[in-house]
């Protein structure tokens, strides 16, 4: 970022410009822009916004305030400016990253130079231990610390059957999940994410939970996030059941929670209580 107090040329010498120069990128970027300085006594922002290509080595740039407003907006001398900068996505990139999903994929189903093997059930994966630490600080922590797994070049997961393994592991590749997966699927998708701190995994699994809850799948999803200690989560699937209460407390599952998990139910009271202070006090 360049800031010129007389601008670039004679004809803008009592214009304060600002510049953004793209320094190194071996592609051209889409980039929208926005300059804010802060009015020092009225906090009002004088704001410019730009979409432009950058180009490595291009100027784009914004004109900001003429020199002569400069002493009424300023405090002791100090201009504030702030720009917030966003990278727009071009056919480039996307493509490119859809090209690299594909590529990881194509290594996923050749074992030729894998130097890993994951058992589940009886079912064996060969995979590659740079992939599986590079999401994992649970796979790195194992062959970094020279566990048995890494002498063996070898580890069998028990607690999750091999479909979901095979899931996990198709996502360590691809950053997907296939479509059309169950709700109970994907919560063993998250059991086993949250298992090996697979943080992009774990994002993932709960978007989809959220966009895909429904009334019957309400209660799982709760005592799923409760048992992770996700409280966020937690706390949107509880405004759910409290928004659809009259047809969630006709199903089984919610009885049931009554005598398994007294304080999980006492959890959902509570924001049935805050939901109806809350109507209340907008009517």
């Amino acid at each position: 970022m360049r800031l010129y107090p007389r601008g670039d040329n004679v004809q803008k010498e009592n214009v304060l410009t600002l510049f953004l120069e793209l320094e190194d990128a071996a592609t051209p970027l889409s980039t929208s822009y926005s300059i804010r300085i802060i009015d020092s006594k009225t906090h009002n922002e004088i704001s410019e916004f730009l979409e432009k290509k950058f180009r490595k080595g291009e100027l784009s740039r914004g004109k900001v305030v003429d020199i002569d407003k400069l002493g009424e907006i300023t405090s002791g001398g100090t201009l504030r400016v702030s720009c917030l900068l966003r990278v727009i996505l071009t056919n480039y990139l996307i493509n490119n990253h859809f090209d690299m999903a594909r590529r990881l994929s194509d290594i996923a189903k050749e074992p030729k130079y894998s130097d890993f093997v994951v058992k589940a059930e009886t079912n064996f994966f060969k995979v590659h231990k740079k992939i599986l630490a590079k999401h994992s600080i649970v796979f790195d922590t194992m062959f970094r610390s020279k566990m048995r797994e890494d002498r063996e070049s070898k580890m069998e997961i028990h607690d999750h059957n091999a479909s979901t393994v095979a899931r996990m592991i198709k996502f360590l590749y691809t950053s997907e999940i296939s479509e059309g997966i169950g709700y109970d699927e994907l919560l063993e998708l998250l059991s086993i994410a949250e298992m090996y701190k697979i943080e992009s995994l774990k994002k993932t699994c709960r978007k989809k939970l959220l966009e895909n809850i429904e009334c019957s799948t309400a209660m799982k999803a709760l005592i799923a996030f409760d048992s992770y200690n996700d409280s966020k989560m937690k706390k949107k699937v509880l405004q759910f059941i409290a928004k659809n209460l009259t047809e969630i407390v006709t199903r089984n599952d919610f009885y049931k929670l009554k005598k398994s998990n007294p304080q999980l139910l006492e959890s959902i009271i509570v924001c049935i209580v805050e939901r109806s202070e809350w109507v209340f006090d907008k009517k």
